[in-house]
C-alpha cells in the first residue's frame, strides 16, 4: 500500500523538488540542520556565492578562544542562527539589536549597536548577521561604524524569484494575483514588476503592517492593488494573535490581540483569479479549505509556503490534489534557513 508520504513523493515534478523534499522531511523529524545545508549548498542561490554553512562553522571555530561571538539581529532568524551554532559547539556571547527591549527574553543577552562598537574597541569580536531581508543594510552599517570586513560574517540567499519563479510559472502581463500575509506589501509590489497589468488583492491581518500596506499603496498611487485587513482562514471568525509587527506574528490563543479571519471563496467570489500566493505563519491548510471554490473552479497558480508546520509538507499536497488532480508539483527552497520552502501548484 502507498503511503502519503510515498504518494506525495511521487507527484513531485523533477529531482530537486523530490531532493528538497526528502532533506526537509529529515530535517523535520530529526531537528538536525545538515539536512537544510543540504539544500542550502545544492540549490539556494545566494547573494554571497561563496557561503556555506560548513565554510562558516569552520572558521568559527578557528577563531581565537577570546573572541567574542555576536549574533546581529535577534528576530527569528537570530533565533535560528543561535541554534544552528549551538549544534555544532557553538555559543554565541550576546545578540546584537535595535530593539534592546528583547534583553531578557533571549538565551542571552541583547546588547545595542552602540554598545558593539564601544566594546569592538578594545575586543576581538566576530560578528555574524543573523538576518537575510536586511544583510546587505546591516553589513553596510557596520562597517560605516569602524568594523572591519574581516570581522563581519554571514550569508543570505537571493529572493527575486521566490513565488514568480518563470522556469516553473507561465505568467502573463495580467495575473489576478492573491497575495495572503501581504506583511508590507512587498511580494505584491514584486508581483507587480513581473505582471505589470495585474491586480492584487491583498490580505494583512497585523494592524501594524496593514497601515504600512496603505501608505505604500498611497506612495505609489497603486490603484489595481485591493488590500484587507483579514487573515484567511477555513471559515468567518475572529482569534487570537501575537502581533510581533514583522513577518512572524502568529495566530495563538495565548495572543495579545484579535484579528478577523475570513475565507478567499466568501471575500473574492466571483473575482477572477489566476494565481494565489500564502505565507500566513502555519494558517495555509485551513486558508486553502477556504479557498476551496476558487481553486476547483479557477484553478489558479499556487504558491504555498509548507514549512510553518512539519505535516504540512504532506497534509497541504495531498489536499490541494484532491481538489484538482491535474496540478503539477515542484518545491523550492529560498533561504539559507529552514523557512521558505514553497510548494507550487500549476497546470
Amino acid at each position: 500500500m502507498i503511503t502519503d508520504l510515498e504518494r506525495v513523493y511521487r507527484w513531485l515534478c523533477d529531482l530537486e523538488s523530490q531532493e528538497i523534499f526528502l532533506n526537509r522531511l529529515n530535517y523535520n523529524i530529526t531537528g538536525d540542520f545538515r539536512y537544510i545545508s543540504n539544500i542550502v549548498d545544492k540549490y539556494v542561490q545566494r547573494i554571497s556565492n561563496n557561503f556555506s554553512w560548513e565554510d562558516l562553522i569552520s572558521r568559527i571555530k578557528n577563531l581565537p578562544d577570546e573572541t567574542k561571538i555576536v549574533i546581529y539581529g535577534a528576530g527569528g532568524e537570530g533565533d535560528a542562527l543561535y541554534w544552528i551554532l549551538k549544534s555544532s559547539g557553538i555559543t554565541a556571547d550576546v545578540f546584537c539589536d535595535r530593539n534592546t527591549s528583547l534583553d531578557g527574553s533571549k538565551t542571552i543577552p541583547v546588547i545595542s549597536p552602540k554598545k558593539l562598537f564601544d566594546d569592538y574597541k578594545f575586543n576581538k569580536i566576530a560578528i555574524i548577521i543573523g538576518t537575510e531581508m536586511y544583510f546587505d543594510e546591516i553589513y553596510e552599517f557596520l562597517v560605516e561604524n569602524g568594523i572591519k570586513k574581516e570581522d563581519i560574517y554571514g550569508g543570505a540567499a537571493d529572493t527575486t524569484k521566490q513565488y514568480f519563479d518563470r522556469q516553473l510559472l507561465s505568467l502573463t502581463e495580467k495575473e489576478y494575483f492573491v497575495d495572503c500575509g501581504a506583511l508590507d506589501l512587498q511580494t505584491t509590489m514584486n508581483f507587480l514588476n513581473v505582471c505589470c497589468e495585474g491586480k492584487s488583492y491583498a490580505f494583512e491581518p497585523d494592524i501594524s503592517n496593514f497601515e504600512k500596506c496603505m501608505k505604500t499603496k498611497e506612495k505609489y498611487k497603486l490603484n489595481n492593488i485591493e488590500i484587507y485587513n483579514h487573515g484567511c482562514g477555513s471559515k468567518k471568525e475572529c482569534l487570537k494573535f501575537t502581533s510581533t509587527q514583522n513577518g512572524s506574528s502568529y495566530v495563538s490563543d495565548n495572543g495579545n490581540t484579535e484579528i478577523s479571519i475570513e475565507t478567499l471563496d466568501q471575500m473574492l467570489v466571483l473575482k477572477e483569479i489566476t494565481f494565489i500566493k500564502m505565507d500566513i505563519e502555519g494558517m495555509e491548510l485551513e486558508a486553502l479549505k477556504g479557498s476551496v471554490e476558487i481553486i476547483k473552479k479557477q484553478k489558479p497558480k499556487l504558491a504555498i509556503s509548507i514549512y510553518h508546520k512539519s505535516d504540512d509538507l504532506i497534509n497541504i499536497p495531498i489536499f490541494i490534489k484532491k481538489l484538482v488532480p491535474e496540478y503539477k508539483f515542484y518545491i523550492r527552497h529560498y533561504s539559507i534557513y529552514p523557512a521558505e520552502t514553497i510548494l507550487y501548484a500549476v497546470i
